[in-house]
């Protein structure tokens, strides 16, 4: 793909912009991969509550 790009993303709700296009990828071996990192000194149960929070809002909408 020299000099093209290529974005992993939902369906647009708008038009896109004139050259563009949208092609749905009906892959299963694809995944939505995050990840949150921090130093153990600086953990605790702010970052334990943040890290719940992220989980559940991620499988919420389908992320596992």
């Amino acid at each position: 793909m020299s000099g093209l790009g290529a974005h992993l993303n939902e369906e647009p709700y708008d038009e896109l912009p004139a050259g563009l296009v949208w092609r749905p990828i009906d892959e299963p071996r694809l995944t939505w991969s995050t990840s949150a990192v921090w130093p153990p000194v600086q953990g605790g149960e702010v970052v334990g509550a943040f890290a719940e929070a992220a989980l559940a809002g991620l499988r919420s909408v389908g992320h596992a």
